[in-house]
């Protein structure tokens, strides 16, 4: 079963045993800013904001 990124805004999956689809959603300083960056083409919080 596939596992949501931690990250809020991100709707990416994140790998297997990682809490984050990517080093930026976990270095992100405010997670509730909108954008998480990661840069994933599928990823809606980069498309809507």
């Amino acid at each position: 079963m596939d596992k949501k990124c931690a990250h809020p805004s991100c709707s990416c999956n994140a790998e297997p045993g990682k809490e984050f689809c990517s080093d930026n959603c976990r270095n992100v300083k405010s997670p509730s800013a909108g954008k998480c960056g990661c840069g994933h083409s599928g990823c809606q919080a980069d498309k809507d904001s």
